[in-house]
């Protein structure tokens, strides 16, 4: 009895002595934390990038929209392919400053060109762009009121909406650690307005 005894107290210093070593420590807690900080540093840099696509679109709807707002509207019941001028030319510009920002990669190749037979709906024409690499989406809608429903008399006004899809990384990322998928927005888009001004 004596000696099991003495067997078991001297393996319990033992044993106290290995669960005290701190070695390889560092690389348990690398492992757990390096995916979770990967998650962090993809999701800063995706949400980022989303958000200066956003800030892009923005700014190019308002642009196309200043620009058609000022051209008269007495083209728009005339029959063009490509739209009225003053319609073709708030989608050229807008499709123009998202190729000066670098946001089409792929302008004026293969199916990233501005479309040259739309038909229109009401005071509302619509350009769809494929292979940009996205698809963008270009609606012009001339005759959108801008005052508030009550106030007379109406200010009529131009408004220029895009979206864009965006390709989430984020996802792909966070389903390594778990097998839920986040439904992100497969598109982001922006609008601008401005009053017509004849």
């Amino acid at each position: 009895m004596r000696r099991s005894e003495s067997k078991t107290r001297g393996r319990l210093p033992a044993m106290w002595r290995r669960a005290q070593d701190e070695r390889g420590s560092q690389l348990a807690e690398l492992a757990i934390s390096l995916p979770l900080l990967v998650v962090f540093v993809v999701g800063i840099f995706d949400f980022s990038n989303a958000y200066n696509l956003r800030q892009k679109l923005t700014t190019a709807a308002d642009e196309g929209a200043i620009a058609a707002a000022a051209m008269p509207t007495n083209d728009l019941d005339q029959t063009s392919s490509n739209g009225p001028p003053s319609v073709r030319t708030a989608a050229d510009v807008a499709f123009n400053y998202l190729i000066n920002e670098n946001v089409l990669p792929l302008a004026t190749q293969g199916g990233c060109v501005l479309p040259t037979n739309i038909s229109p709906a009401g005071l509302t024409w619509t350009y769809v762009l494929s292979d940009c690499p996205g698809t963008l989406t270009i609606v012009v809608n001339r005759g959108i009121i801008l005052s508030p429903p009550a106030t007379a008399p109406k200010v009529v006004g131009t408004q220029v909406s895009l979206s864009y899809t965006y390709q989430w990384q984020f996802n792909r990322v966070i389903s390594l650690l778990s097998a839920q998928n986040y439904n992100l927005p497969g598109t982001i888009g922006a609008s601008g307005n401005a009053e017509n001004l004849f």
